[in-house]
């Protein structure tokens, strides 16, 4: 009897002595697998120290083209076209209070397209998009506004500046390839979901 009992003792100390090693052992390298009553395999993790939790500012969700957002600049597109033919048409009247006119109203339309390029590109900038073109365009359209307003300050009276006029002309042109360049991004943006 006293054999057994010294045969079972000496198995118990074995387990704990091995599981004592075992728990005080550096993480696994291979991790551990187990059956249960399952085929499953189940995955068990050695216990490993938690690090700190690290903050991570959230990302501003990114603007989605849609078909609305598209569906828009080809409206702007549109406004540009018109706008210009408005103002071929007062050049082709001689009449510089209606040429003024055109300028001026094609500038403010400018002004509503250069503060949707401004949103577009401070929305890049903090959503990891290609901010240095949408910049780049930003830049483009400031300057077709100036431009316009000085050509609009030179054109009235009783007569005509033809350089201010070829200015004017180069500027619509100008605005009218950006909003071209917009639709067909917008269009492709919708089409493909990005």
């Amino acid at each position: 009897m006293n054999s057994i009992f010294s045969a079972s003792l000496l198995a118990l100390s074995l387990v704990t002595t091995s599981a004592t090693a075992f728990a005080q052992r550096a993480p696994m390298a291979a991790p551990v697998y187990a059956r249960p009553a399952t085929t499953a395999p189940v995955y068990v993790q050695p216990a490993v120290a938690v690090a700190a939790p690290v903050y991570v500012q959230p990302a501003v969700a990114a603007p989605v083209q849609t078909r609305r957002d598209a569906m828009d600049d080809r409206r702007d597109a549109r406004e540009f076209a018109s706008l210009q033919s408005q103002f071929e048409q007062a050049v082709a009247g001689n009449n510089p209070r209606a040429i003024r006119a055109a300028i001026e109203s094609f500038a403010r339309a400018g002004r509503t397209e250069l503060a949707e390029l401004q949103r577009d590109a401070r929305a890049a900038r903090w959503t990891g998009g290609d901010h240095r073109a949408e910049f780049a365009k930003l830049q483009r359209a400031t300057s077709l506004v100036a431009e316009l307003d000085r050509a609009a300050q030179q054109v009235g009276g009783w007569r005509a500046n033809p350089n201010a006029i070829g200015r004017a002309r180069q500027a619509m042109n100008g605005f009218n390839q950006l909003a071209l360049h917009e639709v067909r991004g917008s269009m492709r943006s919708a089409r493909f979901g990005r």
